[in-house]
């Protein structure tokens, strides 16, 4: 388990960069806290934010990479304005997030893995694809998959 838990940090440690901001938004604009992203600051930000969450399987590592990356982001000037004055995150706010984030307790993190059911993994998927698809197949796409009752 943990081979696994530390080659997915070094996998998402590096999400998001290199990517432009227009691949960014196009694939996770539903999803950031400003939908307008006016200069390399804010896209920062929102990819920092974009790794904290809760309900997410192995939350605990993205939340760490999230705290991570918003502890260096306040080590900036420009990011600590923009931190502050428009999103209203200062160290404080870092704090009190580092209280919550669970980054070395391994206790739970083995359900927290497996706490992502299939059926809604799926369903998420499903609906970002929704968003993206022209109305003329989207009556083919919103059918409800059958469940097989029978065993293999």
């Amino acid at each position: 388990m943990g081979r696994l838990l530390n080659e997915t940090y070094f996998i998402l440690e590096g999400f998001s960069y290199g990517i432009s901001r227009d691949v960014f938004l196009d694939g996770f604009g539903d999803q950031l806290v400003m939908a307008e992203l006016p200069d390399d600051a804010h896209t920062d930000i929102e990819q920092a934010l974009l790794c904290l969450a809760k309900d997410r399987w192995s939350s605990h590592i993205y939340n760490l990479i999230g705290l991570e990356r918003m502890h260096v982001l306040l080590g900036s000037d420009t990011h600590r304005r923009t931190l502050t004055d428009r999103y209203g995150f200062d160290d404080r706010a870092l704090q009190a997030m580092a209280a919550d984030v669970d980054t070395f307790s391994l206790e739970g993190a083995t359900g927290a893995l497996s706490s992502v059911g299939g059926w809604s993994l799926i369903a998420e998927v499903k609906r970002r694809a929704m968003l993206r698809t022209p109305h003329r197949q989207q009556s083919v796409l919103s059918r409800k998959p059958k469940r097989s009752s029978a065993a293999p």
